[in-house]
């Protein structure tokens, strides 16, 4: 399951009935992963919040995680060719807050003008940035992922821009308001999802995924059974085989599992 607008509520945190539905269907052998598109160190605080060693889906599917159990074994990584990682670099480069992820760290530019924008995403993930004077030593690695931070409005009409510029080349999402998202062409979370699974020896058919954004999209396409929160996207809602009636706040978390997996 997703985290922001699925799993925890209004205040980023989980509520005790969500918590109590996940630690009952894991105490009857399910398995419970986690699926978001922050880092994998950003996610694990909510597994121990919860009281359960979880799997982790990260980076929006870019990297999966096993279990602390397991030593956190990454099974799955797929990052963004560093040739379009320069590209995007280089246009951000003074002007937008980039966010480039690479071995499980944080890096921007250090720029005093762009510093709010890091600092909202600092407030809204929990992550810590390692501030460069410049990214461009990094250009020549595979970031697992890039993000770019500005208004919502700017936000989209560089979705647009970037569609049609990586166009076969990239994966790109929007996800917070703030939030536009490039990873490899061939990771989101329904491919991650995938090789969790197999993995685990977990039949598709037999996973339930939920999700709100069109980032869960994939996710929700993948399982067995998707389940869109009421708060979800139109694209969530559409992949999805089930739209909850309640949204992320009222526990549809919860709800599903109570139904579909407990019997309840």
């Amino acid at each position: 399951m997703d985290l922001d607008g699925t799993l925890l509520d209004k205040e980023g945190r989980i509520p005790e009935r969500n918590r109590e539905a996940l630690r009952e269907a894991a105490s009857r052998g399910v398995v419970v992963a986690l699926a978001s598109g922050r880092m994998t160190d950003c996610i694990a605080p909510f597994a121990r919040e919860l009281g359960l060693d979880c799997p982790i889906i990260a980076y929006n599917g870019g990297m999966v995680r096993l279990s602390e159990r397991d030593r956190r074994e990454r099974i799955f990584h797929r990052p963004l060719e560093a040739a379009l990682g320069r590209e995007i670099v280089e246009f951000c480069r003074g002007r937008y807050q980039l966010n480039f992820y690479l071995d499980d760290r944080l890096y921007a530019e250090d720029s005093s003008a762009l510093r709010p924008w890091a600092e909202l995403y600092s407030r809204q993930t929990g992550a810590r940035y390692t501030f460069l004077p410049s990214l461009e030593p990094l250009a020549s690695s595979d970031p697992t992922k890039l993000i770019l931070i500005t208004t919502p409005a700017e936000r989209d009409r560089l979705h647009d821009e970037w569609v049609e510029r990586l166009a076969g080349k990239a994966t790109i999402v929007k996800t917070n308001p703030e939030y536009l998202e490039f990873l490899n062409l061939r990771a989101d979370k329904g491919v991650a999802l995938l090789a969790l699974a197999k993995r685990l020896g977990i039949e598709p058919a037999d996973v339930m995924a939920l999700g709100d954004g069109d980032n869960d999209a994939p996710m929700l396409r993948a399982a067995g059974l998707g389940v869109a929160m009421a708060n979800a996207t139109p694209l969530a809602k559409a992949a999805a085989r089930e739209v909850s009636r309640l949204a992320h706040h009222e526990c549809a978390v919860a709800e599903a599992i109570e139904r579909h997996v407990l019997g309840q």
